[in-house]
């Protein structure tokens, strides 16, 4: 993965994070109150995700985010499980209020529904279970 594109998964979700908040109306003052995180850590973690920032390791980004979470009223396993993917740089904007997921191609979804349709009533159109020996009298 480029490096470059890793840069804008986690500038990405820095300025997903950063909107949800303003909406929510909570300041970076009160995270910065309730964290003890200096503000001007919190306002670069807005900026970039800290990803600069080599004494910020996973542990603590994790930490973070879970009270960023929990301060701004967001969901805390949805707002980790999008920092997991800015990490690896496949964050796809998916906190944005604008965000739209992709479609799948029409084939897949097909094939898809139709392996649903079928898991939903396992034994039809399967043959009988084989009967055991032991059981049969003779």
């Amino acid at each position: 993965m480029s490096n470059s594109k890793l840069e804008q998964a986690k500038r990405k979700y820095a300025e997903d994070l950063r909107t949800l908040r303003k909406q929510k109306g909570v300041s970076l003052d009160a995270i910065c109150t309730e964290t003890k995180v200096i503000k001007t850590v919190l306002e670069e973690f807005e900026i970039n995700c800290l990803h600069r920032n080599n004494r910020f390791n996973k542990v603590y980004l994790y930490f973070l985010v879970r009270s960023y979470a929990k301060i701004t009223g967001l969901d805390g396993d949805q707002i980790l499980s999008a920092l997991y993917m800015a990490l690896d740089g496949s964050y796809d904007g998916r906190l944005s209020p604008d965000y739209k997921p992709k479609e799948k191609p029409a084939k897949l979804a097909e094939s898809s529904t139709k392996k649903s349709a079928n898991t939903s009533e396992p034994n039809k159109g399967a043959s009988p279970p084989k009967s055991d020996k032991r059981t049969r009298g003779g």
